[in-house]
C-alpha cells in the first residue's frame, strides 16, 4: 500500500510528458504552415516581380516605345539647352555691360590720379619757388585770405584724394564681380555645349532607330504591328473616356453641338495635301497591307494646329504610336484626334471652338517624319475623315 502513490505519481508524471511533448508537436507544426505560408508568399512576389521585368524587357524592345522614350528624352534635353542658351545670352550681356563699367571706372580713376598728380606737382613747384614767404607774410593785409585759400587747396586735395580711393575699391569690387561673371560664362557655355552635344547624339539615336524601321522587313512589320496594338488600345482609351460620368450640363452642351450635321463642312486641322489617304494601303518597300484609320496632311515643324469644330479636350499628353496627341470630344459619341503634335497649347476639359489653336505640328511618334495624324471616331469606331472635312481644294488630293 505504501507503494501505491509512487505509482500515482509515476503516471502523473508520464502524463505530463505526453503533454508537453503533444504540446511541442502541435507548435512544430504551426511553426512549419507558417513557414509554407512565408514561402508561397515569397514565390507569389518573385513570379509578379518577374512578369513585371518581362514586361519591362518587352517594352524595351517596343519600338514604338524606344520612339516615345528617346523623344521625350530629346523633348527634356532640348528644354534644358533652351534654358542654358537663354542664361548663356542674358550672361553674356551682364558681361559685357560688367566690361564697360570697368573699362569706365578705371578711365575715371586714371582722371582722378592723373588730376592728383598734377596738383602736387604744381604745388611742389609753388614751394620750390620760395612763394610761400609772401603767404605767410605777417605784414600782408591779404593774409586771412591766403589761409583760407591753403585751406581749400590742402581740402580740395584731401577730398580728390578721397575720391580716388572710393574708385580704386569700386574698380576692385568690379572686377571681382567680373571675373565670377566672367567664369559663369565660361561654365555655361560649356554646359550649353555639353547639352547640345546631348542632343545631338540623341537624334542620332532617333534617326538611326527610324532608319532601321525603312530598311529592315522584319523591323517595318514590327513597327506596323506595333502602330495596330497602338490604334486598338487608343480605341480602348476613347471608350474609357466617353463612359466616364460627366455633369448633366457637359452633356446638355456636348449632345446641343451637332456634329452629325456638320460632314462635309468641317475646317481643315492644317493647311496641306494629303499625304495618306484613310483605308488600307501597300508600304511599296515591303509590299505589307496597311490600315489607315486617319488621314496624315503635309505639315511644317511648329505649324498652326486647329480644333475643326466646337468640344471639350478630353485627352492632351503622350500616347505611344501617336506621340503628343489632342482628343477633342464633340458629344454624341463623336471625337476628332489630332496626333504627332510637337506641342500642346490647350489642356483637359477646355472647351475650344472652330479654329482654335491647339498645338503644333511635329514629329512625335512619327516614322515618316513631321506630318499631323487626324481621325475622326464614331464610338470609338474610326471614319473617313475627308468626308467630314470642306471639299479638297488644289494640292491637298
Amino acid at each position: 500500500m505504501k507503494s501505491l502513490p509512487a505509482v500515482f505519481a509515476f503516471i502523473f508524471f508520464l502524463a505530463f510528458m505526453s503533454s508537453a511533448e503533444t504540446k511541442k508537436n502541435a507548435d512544430a507544426g504551426d511553426s512549419i504552415t507558417e513557414r509554407k505560408k512565408t514561402l508561397e508568399q515569397l514565390k507569389q512576389k518573385l513570379a509578379e516581380e518577374k512578369k513585371k521585368q518581362t514586361e519591362k524587357k518587352n517594352k524595351e524592345k517596343s519600338i514604338m516605345s524606344q520612339l516615345e522614350r528617346m523623344e521625350k528624352q530629346l523633348e527634356t534635353l532640348c528644354r534644358e539647352e533652351a534654358v542654358y542658351e537663354k542664361n548663356l545670352v542674358s550672361t553674356a550681356k551682364a558681361l559685357a555691360k560688367a566690361s564697360l563699367e570697368l573699362q569706365e571706372t578705371r578711365s575715371r580713376l586714371m582722371t582722378l590720379n592723373e588730376n592728383l598728380d598734377l596738383r602736387l606737382n604744381r604745388f611742389h613747384r609753388f614751394l620750390r619757388l620760395n612763394q610761400m614767404r609772401t603767404v605767410w607774410s605777417d605784414n600782408s593785409v591779404r593774409y586771412p585770405v591766403r589761409i583760407r585759400l591753403i585751406k581749400a587747396v590742402i581740402h580740395e586735395d584731401a577730398d580728390l584724394k578721397k575720391k580716388t580711393e572710393v574708385k580704386e575699391q569700386m574698380l576692385e569690387e568690379k572686377e571681382t564681380r567680373f571675373k565670377k561673371q566672367e567664369a559663369r560664362y565660361l561654365s555655361l557655355k560649356k554646359l550649353t555645349a555639353d547639352k547640345q552635344s546631348q542632343v545631338e547624339k540623341k537624334l542620332d539615336e532617333k534617326n538611326k532607330l527610324l532608319a532601321q524601321v525603312r530598311t529592315e522587313k522584319e523591323s517595318c512589320e514590327q513597327a506596323i504591328d506595333e502602330l495596330r496594338e497602338a490604334s486598338t488600345q487608343l480605341g480602348i482609351v476613347i471608350s474609357r473616356l466617353e463612359a466616364q460620368k460627366k455633369t448633366e450640363e457637359e452633356e446638355r452642351k456636348l449632345s446641343e453641338l451637332d456634329f452629325a450635321e456638320k460632314q462635309g463642312r468641317l475646317i481643315w486641322p492644317v493647311e496641306g495635301k494629303i499625304l495618306k489617304k484613310f483605308g488600307w494601303y501597300r508600304n511599296q518597300n515591303w509590299n505589307i497591307d496597311v490600315l489607315q484609320e486617319g488621314i496624315e496632311i503635309e505639315a511644317q515643324i511648329g505649324q498652326q494646329v486647329r480644333a475643326v469644330a466646337e468640344g471639350i479636350v478630353v485627352h492632351a499628353d503622350w500616347v505611344t504610336g501617336y506621340g503628343k496627341m489632342v482628343i477633342i470630344d464633340h458629344g454624341n459619341t463623336f471625337q476628332t484626334i489630332y496626333g504627332h503634335l510637337s506641342e500642346i497649347d490647350v489642356r483637359v476639359k477646355q472647351r475650344v471652338m472652330p479654329g482654335d489653336i491647339i498645338g503644333r505640328a511635329g514629329d512625335t511618334g512619327s516614322l515618316e517624319g513631321v506630318l499631323l495624324h487626324f481621325e475622326i471616331r464614331k464610338a470609338s469606331k474610326p471614319i473617313d475623315p475627308q468626308k467630314w472635312l470642306k471639299s479638297a481644294r488644289s494640292g491637298r488630293n
